[in-house]
């Protein structure tokens, strides 16, 4: 729950496995792990359940595809945030699985093989990274 208890933040340890961007000072290596954290969650009050801004929660031991940014912000409760409105993509079972309502970046990707969705999102970095920048 953040300090003036009016927003509940869920926590992700992240497990790296590949690294497509760094960005700023931020340095993610294969194997390392990360907190991410999210606004929105559910917790107990005094025995009361209470939900805000509740996403669908990141299952555990499924391969996703996770955009994150180091926050800034004051009022974090981590050191990185997930991107996005979900803040990533699905890649379980070899494939793009989207959630029943995909937003309009993700639509075209849904059903994808898990192996060409990578090889778009590389190319789509590659293109952003100006030349002589590190990756």
């Amino acid at each position: 729950m953040s300090d003036d208890e009016r927003r509940v933040w869920t926590d992700y340890t992240i497990n790296i496995q590949e690294v497509y961007k760094q960005v700023g000072n931020q340095f993610f290596v294969p194997g390392a792990k990360i907190q991410v954290t999210a606004m929105g969650g559910q917790l107990l009050v005094d025995g009361h359940p209470v939900e805000y801004n509740v996403s669908p929660p990141i299952p555990k031991d499924i391969v996703e595809m996770f955009f994150i940014t180091a926050c800034t912000d004051i009022h974090c409760a981590g050191p990185y945030l997930f991107v996005g409105r979900d803040g990533a993509i699905s890649l379980d079972n070899g494939q793009v699985t989207c959630s029943a309502k995909p937003d309009g970046i993700q639509r075209p990707y849904c059903g994808m093989a898990a192996d060409g969705f990578k090889s778009v999102v590389k190319e789509k970095v590659a293109s952003s990274i100006p030349a002589g920048s590190p990756q």
